[in-house]
């Protein structure tokens, strides 16, 4: 399922759709900390509402951030989702790539001396161990299976393990799929993460607007104030000056 997909409201999914991708904004504080930063922000508007209301910020806005904020929420939740199952698809393609990878070394190691003195043979040999790319690959372990079943009588002077043949056409059979699978999910996982950062994009705007507001009205009351500074920078920033040397 692609998040563009589960359900938004309309009037918010033709906005987030309109983002185009020079205005789209990646996060730069972790998504789950922008969003409690947001939760917050919330609250501290709404006692601030009367003030707010001054410069034109009401309850509809408001309204629009809880709105906003639950998009964001619901589609990193379906985010890390699909990139977990990435890396998991990842893991899989890796571990049966490099299975394909030794089988098809062992094939042309002992393809390569019985079919030596056979013309054809070993041009067939030499052309699959040209391309080592994972489409040629597939399709190599499937040529080698074939040709391995046509010439036992030349593999057996050399001691093959025939049960390497079956591998080979199983190893193929599975590959192909699978190669089709990693690289279809992974173009899914790169449109989610767009779609994802343009939900982002859609709940800063509205929050930035928010504590433009808010710094604004409340310039000279640091009390308030400090409700419409971005927490996790205040944090860092204290942090910073707790672990910073001194010079003596």
């Amino acid at each position: 399922m692609n998040i563009a997909e589960f359900p938004i409201p309309e009037s918010s999914l033709n906005a987030i759709e309109a983002i185009s991708k020079e205005n789209t904004i990646e996060p730069t504080i972790p998504i789950d900390i922008y969003l409690q930063d947001a939760e917050n922000l919330v609250l501290w508007a709404k006692d601030d509402l009367n003030e707010l209301a001054k410069v034109g910020i009401n309850q509809q806005h408001i309204d629009e951030l809880e709105v906003r904020i639950d998009i964001c929420r619901k589609v990193q939740t379906y985010w890390i989702h699909y990139k977990e199952t990435q890396s998991e698809l990842d893991k899989s393609w890796k571990k049966e790539l490099q299975a394909g990878k030794d089988l098809m070394r062992e094939l042309l190691h002992y393809f390569g001396y019985a079919f030596r003195n056979d013309h054809n043979l070993s041009k067939k040999v030499k052309n699959a161990r040209k391309n080592n790319r994972h489409h040629a690959l597939i399709q190599n372990l499937s040529n080698l299976a074939v040709i391995g079943h046509a010439n036992k009588e030349l593999l057996k002077k050399v001691s093959f393990n025939f049960t390497l043949l079956d591998k080979a056409d199983e190893l193929s059979s599975q590959l192909g799929p699978l190669s089709a699978k990693f690289k279809g999910n992974k173009l899914l996982v790169h449109e989610n993460k767009v779609f994802r950062d343009k939900t982002y994009t859609y709940l800063k705007l509205c929050i930035d607007e928010i504590r433009d507001a808010g710094k604004f009205v409340f310039r000279d009351n640091k009390k308030r104030l400090r409700g419409y500074m971005i927490a996790y920078y205040l944090k860092k920033n204290a942090e910073h000056r707790t672990n910073k040397p001194v010079l003596r």
